[in-house]
């Protein structure tokens, strides 16, 4: 038992990740007979940071064992393609800006034609893209102006090391304010995207947290999916599609219908 506290702290220390796997649940077999066998997983893969930053699509599988205690663990890497869609998130630091209340009211009592229901989409439709760019105009991009600001500092301090003025000093205070402010933003988003609730404020670790964010992606990834036909598929592309057409066959042609009280047990919010 102490070996294997001691595995999972170098593991931890290293930074390491232990990669999900398909397949059977153990590695390792001690093939003796039916009341004497132990079955364990001793074989894995670990991978640091930087291994899921540039190959986030990598799998491990679980072979079938053949000649060996050991089953054979296959890993495939998939390198990182370019980025896809982002699709729309709203971010909690935007209420705390001033003119956000305002922004949102002038976008909503926009004029819409059309049923409720219609007009309620629409509406969401342009507020979502009212706020991307009103957050683009008015704070552009958060992690690159903390790493700006951070040099602006560094710079003012130096400066006014140098020359101990007034003007100086003044333009140093401004800098560490806005330094200050864009790191809460970083703080606040890292923390929602993370949805780590025991953040605390001064334990911006970012690396740490874009690491945890990577991690989940790479959890939440489809390696595999297996079709009506019983084939199992993989690669994005392929994905993709079959999940498109599965979806527009689902709601093509007549009696396609939705049966709504599946929803009943949702609370109402929206009146």
């Amino acid at each position: 038992m102490r070996k294997s506290f001691d595995f999972i702290a170098v593991i931890d220390a290293c930074g390491l990740i232990d990669l999900c796997f398909s397949g059977p649940k153990y590695t390792w077999s001690n093939k003796r007979g039916i009341h004497h066998r132990i079955w364990k997983r001793l074989d894995r893969a670990l991978v640091n940071d930087n291994w899921l930053e540039k190959i986030p699509q990598t799998t491990i599988t679980h072979l079938p064992f053949v000649g060996s205690d050991h089953c054979p663990l296959l890993m495939e890497m998939i390198p990182k393609e370019e980025e896809h869609i982002k699709y729309f998130k709203f971010l909690n630091c935007w209420t705390e800006q001033p003119n956000f209340i305002d922004t949102v009211k002038a976008c909503w009592e926009g004029k819409v034609e059309g049923n409720s229901m219609w007009r309620f989409h629409q509406k969401m439709k342009r507020l979502s893209n009212t706020l991307s760019a009103w957050s683009r105009r008015e704070l552009g991009d958060i992690f690159s102006k903390v790493r700006d600001y951070e040099e602006k500092v560094r710079a003012a301090e130096d400066k006014f090391i140098q020359e101990q003025t007034e003007a100086n000093r003044t333009i140093l205070h401004g800098l560490n304010a806005e330094y200050i402010r864009f790191l809460k933003l970083e703080d606040s988003i890292l923390k929602q995207k993370t949805q780590l609730q025991w953040f605390k404020e001064g334990d911006a670790n970012t690396k740490h947290f874009h690491s945890i964010m990577r991690g989940r992606r790479r959890r939440l990834f489809i390696h595999q999916l297996l079709t009506e036909d019983g084939e199992w598929i993989q690669g994005e592309e392929t994905i993709a599609k079959a999940a498109c057409d599965h979806f527009q066959q689902a709601f093509i042609g007549d009696n396609k219908t939705i049966n709504e009280e599946s929803l009943d047990c949702i609370q109402r919010r929206v009146t």
